[in-house]
Formats: C-alpha cells, sequence, structure tokens
C-alpha cells in the first residue's frame, strides 16, 4: 500500500541480533530494507543506543554512543546515503523537567553525522610487498 511507512527502532533492531555496528553492515541494513519495503519506505528511525549485547533481546534504551551500538555505528547510520532525510527521534533515558538529556543526544548524533569518516590504520605490516 503507498501509505505503508517503516519506523525502525535501532535499539530494538540489535537486541534482535541485527548488526548496527560498521558502515558495512548499516549498508546491508539499508539494501534489506529496500529490498523487503521498497525504496522510501523509511520514514523515522527511533534513535537509541543498546546496553546490551547484540541479540540479547533485552529492550533497554541507553544515550546515544554510550552503548554497543557505539559511535562509530551511529555515525555509520546518520552517514549511510539511504537514510538521508530519514528523521529520529531521540528515545533515551531523560529528565522530563529539563530534557538536558535530549539536548546532549542531539549534539552528539549532530557531531557524528558532521565528522570526517574515521580512517582505520592499515595493520602492521600492510603495504609492503611480500618477501619472496
Amino acid at each position: 500500500h503507498p501509505r505503508l511507512g517503516l519506523c525502525f527502532d535501532t535499539c530494538h533492531a540489535f537486541a534482535a541480533g541485527l548488526d548496527l555496528r560498521t558502515p558495512q553492515t548499516v549498508a546491508a541494513l539499508a539494501a534489506r530494507i529496500e529490498d523487503l519495503f521498497g525504496p522510501g519506505r523509511l520514514r523515522v528511525f527511533h534513535l537509541n543506543d543498546c546496553p546490551n549485547a547484540l541479540g540479547s533481546r533485552v529492550d533497554r534504551h541507553a544515550h546515544i554512543g554510550e552503548g554497543h551500538i557505539g559511535r562509530t555505528g551511529f555515525a555509520a547510520l546518520l552517514r549511510e546515503p539511504r537514510f538521508r532525510g530519514v528523521p529520529g527521534v531521540i528515545e533515551t533515558p531523560k529528565d522530563w523537567k529539563t530534557l538536558a538529556e535530549d539536548r546532549r543526544n542531539l549534539a552528539q548524533l549532530r557531531r557524528l553525522e558532521a565528522a570526517p569518516p574515521r580512517r582505520i590504520p592499515a595493520p602492521t605490516g600492510a603495504g609492503r610487498p611480500a618477501s619472496r
């Protein structure tokens, strides 16, 4: 149906076993969502880190970058081209009187989206010709 849309909760997915920790796994997720639901069906993210291990089946939310998805995983989500323009709802623990945690999490998300991708150093010995 043309009005069908998908809300993707990062903690729920991670706790269910979907690895969101690397650009490669996030790209695979984007492709899978498009294959299953069609392009443009992802309408919103619930953004929350997961304090429990991948596949734990425990839905507890953590602040952005403070769980097992981590800053690298959220940076990958925010930079994935197929997810550009998809809004997100910060769904983390909070003090409803001040919402200070939401401001902190929003600042963290903005930093992760804007920061250049990190270079992973090559393993020791990489790039040298093999000895014969």
